[in-house]
This record gives structure tokens, sequence and C-alpha cells, in this order.
């Protein structure tokens, strides 16, 4: 029901791209965007951005929603992750942002061995010089895993462990991601970003074995 919920909350609020789009939207609050990465694997995501003017606490909103599937599996329901949520500036001086980003997410995993549907909560920072036609910055931010429920398939109950319970578990540990992102605007229409970060544990511990995640995303602004 959770899950419903935070799709339907997507499609209603507007399906993101990069921050510098709060601070620099003077022709278009509208954006769509395409991203590939490796985050291990590949990923192709598709998304949709809606920037608005919050008068009472002085700021521009973005609210944005992006849907993701690993390029190896056929893109529909088997595996892909939701993301809804917003991004605010939190500190602006000049040229200078700190932005605050909070989503939440949902997605489904299958397995030879089980299917998974995951719920988790994402906090992100951004420490940046954004200028008119280009931006740089730090960034850093934590996924923790809230819950998910787990179905084993015939193959694992029957080969590995038949007495494995299906159900709801708590979520696992979350992650940090520290990294950079920049980007620049073509002609005042197309936005490309680039982003590259490190996964940690929660205890700042190597994550699987993941050196880096890679996402190039290219934007159209409508």
């Amino acid at each position: 029901m959770v899950r419903i919920v935070i799709i339907i909350t997507g499609i209603i609020v507007t399906l993101n791209l990069e921050a510098q789009n709060i601070l620099n939207h003077n022709r278009t609050n509208k954006i769509i965007h395409l991203r590939y990465g490796l985050e291990p694997t590949a990923v192709i995501a598709g998304g949709y951005t809606h920037i608005f003017s919050a008068d009472k606490i002085n700021r521009q909103i973005a609210l944005f929603g992006e849907i993701n599937n690993p390029t190896r599996k056929i893109i529909g329901i088997s595996n892909y992750e939701f993301k809804t949520g917003c991004i605010i500036p939190a500190v602006k001086v000049k040229n200078w942002a700190i932005m605050y980003a909070l989503n939440l997410s949902t997605g489904r995993v299958k397995t030879q061995i089980l299917k998974s549907h995951k719920f988790a909560v994402v906090n992100k920072l951004q420490l940046g010089l954004f200028q008119g036609k280009w931006y740089f910055s730090l960034t850093g931010e934590y996924e923790k895993n809230i819950a998910n429920r787990i179905t084993h398939s015939e193959y694992y109950l029957e080969t590995i462990y038949p007495d494995v319970k299906n159900g709801r578990y708590k979520g696992a540990d979350g992650y940090i991601q520290l990294g950079i992102e920049t980007g620049f605007t073509v002609k005042g229409k197309i936005d490309v970003n680039f982003d590259f970060k490190s996964p940690f544990s929660e205890k700042f511990n190597s994550y699987n074995g993941s050196p880096g995640h890679i996402n190039l995303t290219i934007g159209y602004r409508i």
C-alpha cells in the first residue's frame, strides 16, 4: 500500500535534474531528462522536474520523479526503482549554495533466488558554485533502507533452505555516497550533467567492492 501511495504521489506532483535548475530557471520551470550510468550495474532512467516559487519561505522548490531500470534486463516491472522528492536551496550566498534534497524510493528486484520490494529514504546535501550556464559541486548523500518485502523462489526453497520465511523484513543498513557533480547548459535548452560518487557503508567501509558510481544525464527544458 505504501508503495502504491508513493507512485501515485509522484505522478500527481509531477515526475530530477540537477540543482542548478532551481537557481537558474529563468527560461523554464519544467525539465524532462534521460540518465544513463553505472550503479554499479548499467542503469537507464527517465524523469521530470517541476520548479515553483514558495513565497512564504522565499525559496524555489523542485518537485521531481524518476524511474529507472537495469539495462541488462528487459525494461518492465521485474526490476525497477521509482523515486519522488524535492530539492530546495538551504543556503545561498551570491553564486554559492548549499542544496538539500529529500527523496523516497521504492523498487523491485527479481533474481533466481528471490523477489524483493524495498522502501528507502535518501537525504542529500550539495555544496557548490552555480553560475548561469554551468555549475560544480561536492555532494554527500545517505540512503536508509526502511523495509523489504521478500518472497523466495521455489529454486531457493527446494535446493538451499526450505524453512526460510517469506514476508516483511526491516531494512538493511543504509549506505553513504560522496562525490562530485558538474554540468552546463547548451543554448538555454539542453542541460548536460555528470556525477561521480564513491559508495560506503554506514561505517565508511568499502561497499561490496563497488569503487564508484558514474552517471551522465541529459535534460531538456520545456
